[in-house]
């Protein structure tokens, strides 16, 4: 049987109890007490800039580890030198970041461009210097999207998947970030050329992918042989890989007259990355394409496949497009948490689920797995302060402040129900924002992303998932 505790028992990770305290159980002499404090430091704080130099000082507290040999966020890291990343010798059309910030409210700092003191005082935090070149441009808010591994990671594990993320193979993560605290990168941030993290990378709320992978096969199947085989190497070019490996695979997708029959191949051999080289390389295509009239008959495999391979583009324009913008503007971060119960929310769920899987793949009890208990919080301190210190290093990266958002956000709730992503499940956003902002010093109601709701319905406009029977908690915003 779930344990219930109550809100004050819990004031390590209650985000109204974190940090501040819990005033409303104190005496009425305390509370004057504590309100004198507060306007004596309030006439102080008028005459000090929580950002100089000095005060910076104060509020560096864990910054992020130095290099080890388990590839631990070094300050000297490229990330902090983007001028030699992929995405500096293709500029992105910009959106002024105040276009953003006008319609956010007062308290919140998303797509606001960072000031020169906040980049200088976020620079000494993460013990780096300010970058010297100009800001990244963006052709939409910069997102920093949170997710969970569904299942504890080893330090190996981590690794492991780390090495094999390049280019178009691996994860599109950017990060891990361990139980104990301990950050590995992944890839760089803001990293155009990387598979898809999320279903709303793939535009699905424009396309579905069904549609949208019938319609690259017919592009591919309409195009001259020769200019399919110049579009594969354009999409590996630059990746220092093995670029004839990477297009026999994407050619191996794009020849396959299936989803299903792919996923059979892939089944036997490894064709990692050739999805997304493939799509890479129809988009090279299409934007061939569509520069004029003439350029489909040119480029179509005949005749009477030229109004195919026209019409084709035009439907998987925007797809393409969007897809480009959201993944270059994105950065994903996996928090390390146990698998649980995964999204199921009652135990008749799981009893289904279990019913059709293997044994090695069954939920334990036929029941919801609590993912937090009296002794092992869902997420741990240092989980939270060191994914705060990876948000910092987004907005220096990109000179302005990236939205906080979810994967069970963008993929079942901003548009719809387009994936059926939960993650990261249990997570205190709120508590975030409150840690990020005692690192810049800013009021402890600031927001750096969505404004936090928490509960299972996306449709209804929750943002972070929460359900009380895993968690052994109400939601923070029932607290």
């Amino acid at each position: 049987m779930a344990i219930r505790y109550k809100p004050q028992d819990r004031t390590k990770s209650s985000p109204q109890n974190f940090r501040w305290g819990n005033i409303h159980q104190l005496s009425h002499l305390k509370k004057i007490a504590i309100i004198s404090i507060l306007i004596t430091l309030g006439i102080a704080l008028a005459f000090f800039n929580p950002l100089t130099q000095k005060n910076t000082e104060r509020l560096v507290s864990n910054p992020i580890p130095q290099e080890s040999e388990s590839a631990e966020i070094d300050p000297n890291h490229p990330i902090f030198h983007e001028s030699d990343s992929p995405q500096t010798s293709q500029p992105f059309k910009s959106v002024p970041a105040q276009f953003d910030s006008l319609q956010q409210p007062s308290n919140s700092k998303v797509g606001r461009p960072l000031s020169e003191p906040e980049r200088q005082a976020i620079a000494q935090i993460l013990r780096t210097n300010a970058p010297a070149t100009a800001p990244l441009r963006f052709e939409q808010t910069p997102k920093f999207i949170l997710h969970d591994t569904s299942g504890e990671l080893s330090d190996d594990a981590i690794y492991n998947i780390t090495q094999q993320s390049r280019g178009p193979l691996g994860l599109g993560i950017a990060a891990f970030v361990s139980r104990e605290g301990k950050v590995t990168l992944a890839r760089s941030f803001f990293d155009p050329r990387r598979p898809t993290a999320t279903v709303y990378e793939k535009s699905a709320d424009i396309l579905s992918e069904t549609a949208r992978n019938q319609e690259i096969r017919r592009i591919w199947q309409a195009t001259e042989a020769s200019l399919k085989q110049a579009a594969l190497n354009q999409a590996v070019t630059g990746l220092n890989l093995d670029e004839a490996s990477q297009v026999k695979r994407a050619a191996i997708w794009l020849n396959a007259p299936s989803e299903r029959a792919f996923e059979a191949m892939r089944s036997r051999t490894n064709l990692d990355g050739g999805k997304t080289t493939g799509i890479w390389a129809i988009a090279n295509i299409c934007d061939n394409v569509l520069m004029d009239r003439d350029r489909a008959v040119r480029m179509a495999s005949s005749p009477q496949t030229a109004k195919t391979l026209q019409s084709s583009c035009q439907k998987l324009s925007s797809v393409l497009e969007e897809t480009r913008k959201r993944v270059a503007s994105s950065v994903h971060v996996e928090i390390n948490q146990m698998r649980g119960s995964e999204c199921y929310t009652s135990n008749a769920q799981v009893r289904a689920y279990n019913a059709q899987v293997a044994a090695s793949a069954k939920i334990g009890a036929n029941g919801v797995v609590p993912l937090q208990t009296w002794e092992r919080p869902a997420y741990t301190d240092e989980q939270y302060q060191k994914i705060a210190l990876l948000y910092l290093q987004s907005a220096l990266i990109a000179g302005q402040f990236p939205e906080i958002t979810t994967h069970y956000w963008v993929d079942q709730g901003k548009f719809g129900k387009i994936g059926t992503h939960c993650d990261p499940r249990g997570f205190n956003l709120t508590r975030l924002y409150q840690e990020i902002s005692l690192y810049l010093g800013n009021p402890p109601e600031t927001r750096y992303g969505i404004e936090p709701r928490y509960g299972l319905h996306p449709e209804k406009g929750d943002n972070v998932w929460w359900l009380e029977a895993a968690l052994d908690e109400l939601p923070p915003s029932a607290l």
